[in-house]
Parts: structure tokens; C-alpha cells; sequence
């Protein structure tokens, strides 16, 4: 018991010194990243039109966002082929978000919104991480603020909402 917690704690703190070592916006080492990895583009909900979209608003340095990354990862590949879409979204550096998702393995796309304008826009995220979720007309059902088991209940409506099909949509919040 001891040995597991020790190993989850030592885990974590090298995660988070390799995250940390990620440049910031605006810093040098920016511009030194590798030239095969994708930059991520501009977030628009219309992108995944036709989909059930769930929305992490995050940021890298988070320690929850950093957590819910093998969750978001079971959910595209479980339910992917279903229609499911599943995107994280911050405002920082295209190098940073790229290097991110590389880094943590993450299977959703990652997409920028640069000063949070979608997110603020939306008047529905209060924190990080922030789930929204979309039905496949792109409306707003609901949202979850946190990570953890919280996200078991986004896991319920969105499957309710792959389920349902386009045009039968629920407002859950």
C-alpha cells in the first residue's frame, strides 16, 4: 500500500516537471518546437456539426485537466464511432497545446480559443477544467465544473444524447 501511494506521488511530481517545462506564450522556447507537430487550430463548434461535442475548457498547467485526460481518451475510443466528439480548449500557445496533447497522450483534439472568447461567450465555464456538452444540432445540454467523478454524470447524458440521435435533444443543466 505504502509502495503504490509512494509511486503514484513520485508519477505525478514527474508529470508535472515535465509540464512545467512546457515554454509559456510568449517565451523563447516557443519558437524551438519541432516542425512535425500540428498546430492546433481555432476552436468552432460548427466544426463537429452533426456530433454530441463535449468541450474541456483547460489549461495545461491544471492539474484536473491533466487528470481527466484518460477518461476523455476512453471516451473517444468508446464512443467515437458513435458520433461522440471530444475537444479541449485553451488559450494558450498553439507549441504548448500541441506539445500537451503529445506529452499526455491525448486522443481528443485539442483547439485553441484565443482569450477564452468562445468559452466566455458561452457564460457557462467557471473554473478549469470545464465540460460543456453539445447535442448533434450543437446545442447547449450541460456542463460539469471539475474533474474526478463529477464526469461520471457528463458520461451519462452524453450517452443519453448518442442514443437519442439528431433532433432529440435535452437540456439537462
Amino acid at each position: 500500500m505504502r509502495l503504490s501511494v509512494w509511486l503514484s506521488a513520485a508519477l505525478a511530481v514527474v508529470i508535472t516537471l515535465s509540464l512545467v517545462s512546457l515554454p509559456h506564450a510568449g517565451s523563447a522556447d516557443v519558437a524551438s518546437d519541432d516542425a512535425e507537430t500540428p498546430l492546433p487550430a481555432d476552436f468552432k463548434l460548427s466544426d463537429y456539426e452533426g456530433k454530441v461535442v463535449v468541450v474541456e475548457v483547460m489549461q495545461t498547467w491544471c492539474e484536473g485537466c491533466k487528470h481527466a485526460v484518460r477518461r476523455m481518451n476512453r471516451w473517444v475510443r468508446d464512443h467515437g464511432d458513435e458520433g461522440l466528439a471530444v475537444v479541449a480548449v485553451s488559450d494558450e500557445h498553439p507549441k504548448r497545446l500541441a506539445r500537451y496533447k503529445k506529452f499526455l497522450k491525448l486522443a481528443a483534439d485539442i483547439r485553441r480559443d484565443p482569450g477564452f472568447e468562445w468559452a466566455r461567450s458561452t457564460r457557462k465555464t467557471k473554473g478549469y477544467p470545464s465540460f460543456l456538452l453539445f447535442d448533434r444540432d450543437g446545442k447547449y445540454v450541460s456542463r460539469v465544473i471539475g474533474a474526478g467523478s463529477r464526469l461520471v454524470r457528463l458520461e451519462r447524458r452524453f450517452k443519453k444524447l448518442l442514443a437519442a440521435g439528431k433532433g432529440d435533444g435535452m437540456t439537462v443543466d
